[in-house]
């Protein structure tokens, strides 16, 4: 078993992501449509329905009332912030992640009503295709223990009975996470894992949470790669303020605790992990949270302290709701066609985001496989403009000067790439296929063996040192290294 991301061709030391639910729903796509795209869009788009109906019926079976249920499903299944999740084949975790976790909260639900045992087996196999989708799965564990302190209980622990079902599902839901612990590190052994990360890097990335939140409220400057610039830190300010007074007037302090330890559960994962811009699809199961509390605050429900609503207001709250999900419609629908193409994608991402540079050099990339170099060079030049130190630029405008014939200018840029990033080893691989070009046969297999050397798993060095010692007659060298690189696609 592979890490997540990792593919033949580019294997890694790195094992980070074990998602055994998404591999195989992945497997079954192609199986159904083989490479077309169209079948794993399909899959993603009916996923996506099935969370909006599952988010309906968990709201039901809190207590909300069906009107209200179907407005904050309807808003979720059209809201903006979500198009990533559904457009982007790879957002497929998030949607697993978030049927099986309101699968798994909704049998929760249930058995802490009393209900059938076997409410408890539903629950124990929907957290398990939780944890087993996406790693984060594993923040349900408290979010069931909270519960019933924060949302059930108007006296937090007064009544200590009703927390037998939920010391039993606990229980369970311990022994789910220690058995995917256990066959994550079987499946990821070989290497090692992503090391933990640091509370600077958390304190780094915490900006990154107004920009969510400006995605929620007011979700209209997306982007593929956004980051948290100082217009998301207001507007995102102002969106959090809006969430916590409309939030808390209407479903008290405790349950608007609950929402927000639901929000920032799921949010902390990606908190953690340095260097990753504010990617939306990241907002998906955090935002299921909310709608959990809009959804019972629009319900009809009695604001803490309030009188009953009359009629007309309800009508006015819903009349509103729909027009939002109207606009939301439109701002997704124009929203998707970024997702269309790579280079839509890449292309969107190069405008307002700090992480512009390293989308000038994907669109590079793209425009060099389509053998347009000329316009290729042009975004990796573009991408050293805006940060001359960014990866991969100075080794990409080389690729690019070796098409156009401007080999002595495409040796000078891997080669600065390989001052400033000595790991690179594609420049390395370049650099050689430079020196062979010019019947250097003892540069170019210094720069192949510095190649493995950074990247052990680069197959393409394997392949062409064997090719040169086999024109050199020497069988032996050129054999060792096929044996090599077969025994690493047998990994």
């Amino acid at each position: 078993m592979r890490s997540f991301f990792e593919s033949a061709g580019v294997l890694t030391d790195l094992k980070t992501y074990y998602r055994p639910v998404a591999i195989v729903s992945f497997m079954l796509d192609a199986q159904i449509g083989g490479t077309s795209p169209a079948i794993y869009h399909l899959t993603n788009v009916v996923l996506h329905a099935v969370v909006t109906v599952f988010l309906f019926r968990t709201l039901t079976r809190m207590g909300g009332a069906p009107i209200g249920a179907l407005v904050a499903s309807l808003i979720f299944a059209v809201h903006p912030a979500n198009v990533q999740t559904v457009c982007w084949i790879m957002g497929r975790n998030e949607l697993l992640l978030a049927a099986f976790s309101l699968i798994a909260f909704g049998s929760f639900i249930q058995n802490l009503r009393g209900r059938r045992r076997s409410w408890l087996v539903v629950h124990a196999l929907a957290f398990a295709g939780a944890v087993f989708s996406k790693e984060s799965g594993v923040v349900l564990l408290p979010l069931i223990v909270l519960y019933p302190v924060l949302w059930q209980s108007e006296d937090g622990l007064a009544n200590r009975t009703r927390f037998s079902p939920v010391i039993l599902l606990a229980v369970v839901d311990v022994g789910v996470v220690a058995i995917w612990w256990w066959l994550r590190r079987a499946a990821l052994a070989g290497g090692p894992v992503a090391e933990p990360t640091s509370w600077q890097t958390l304190a780094a990335n915490a900006p990154q949470v107004f920009s969510y939140l400006e995605k929620i409220v007011f979700p209209f400057r997306l982007n593929p790669m956004p980051g948290a610039d100082r217009t998301s830190i207001v507007v995102g300010g102002i969106a959090a303020a809006l969430l916590v007074v409309s939030l808390v007037r209407s479903l008290g302090i405790r349950r608007f605790g609950f929402v927000a330890c639901w929000c920032l559960a799921f949010l902390l994962p990606a908190l953690l992990v340095p260097g990753l811009p504010a990617y939306e699809h990241r907002l998906y199961v955090p935002m299921l949270g909310l709608a959990l509390g809009f959804g019972l605050r629009a319900t009809g429900q009695k604001p803490i302290g309030a009188q009953a609503r009359s009629l007309k207001p309800e009508a006015q709250s819903l009349i509103a709701a729909l027009a939002v999900a109207a606009v939301f419609s439109v701002v997704s629908f124009r929203y998707s066609e970024t997702f269309r193409t790579p280079l839509a994608y890449w292309g969107r991402a190069t405008e307002g985001t700090p992480y512009a540079p390293i989308a000038h050099v994907n669109v590079g990339q793209i425009l060099q496989d389509l053998d347009k170099s000329e316009e290729a060079r042009a975004h990796f030049q573009r991408a050293l403009e805006l940060d001359p130190r960014v990866p991969k630029a100075h080794n990409n405008l080389g690729v690019a000067l070796m098409r156009l014939g401007r080999t002595r200018e495409a040796l000078d840029a891997f080669n600065t790439e390989l001052a400033l990033h000595p790991w690179n080893a594609d420049a390395h691989y370049n650099v050689g296929l430079y020196y062979a070009s010019e019947g250097n046969e003892r540069d170019a297999i210094i720069q192949w063996e510095e190649t493995l050397h950074s990247n052990k798993y680069y197959l393409p060095a394997y392949e062409k040192l064997a090719a040169l010692y086999a024109a050199r007659g020497d069988r032996a060298k050129a054999d060792m290294y096929v044996q090599r690189a077969r025994e690493l696609q047998r990994r």
